[in-house]
């Protein structure tokens, strides 16, 4: 279960899916609400927070046992942790009702699940 870790492919994915994430995130927010770059997509703390929510992600995959459950594990979890965290640690800076928060963080979970699964394909 924790042999991914060991694997660079996967801190990639990790990577690149919480980064590739938070940006579609800010895109989505920016055609919604005109959110400024600054804010989500540009903001290091937000991309820091994103790529962290993205480290159980092989954990939680190799949990599920198979494919579909392990990726409705994680999009869960991309869901919820998230939109918990913006709820008690990081308060928004507008107000938005709890389905803008749990789309948007829906959103990043599929993007950033994408890319994490693009980026291991890629590595073979």
């Amino acid at each position: 279960m924790f042999a991914a870790y060991t694997e660079l492919s996967t801190w990639l994915a990790i990577v690149l899916g919480g980064v590739i994430g938070c940006l579609a995130s800010w895109l989505l927010a920016y055609a919604i609400a005109r959110v400024p770059f600054r804010m989500i997509g540009g903001h290091p703390g937000k991309q820091l927070w994103s790529v962290l929510f993205m480290i159980p992600v092989a954990f939680i995959l190799a949990l599920g046992g198979n494919l579909v459950f392990g990726l409705l594990l994680a999009f869960l979890w991309l869901t919820i942790a998230p939109s918990v965290g913006v709820r008690t640690v990081f308060p928004p800076a507008g107000k938005i009702s709890n389905q803008q928060l749990f789309g948007g963080n829906a959103y990043f979970a599929v993007v950033a699940l994408a890319a994490y699964m693009t980026v291991k394909a890629l590595a073979g």
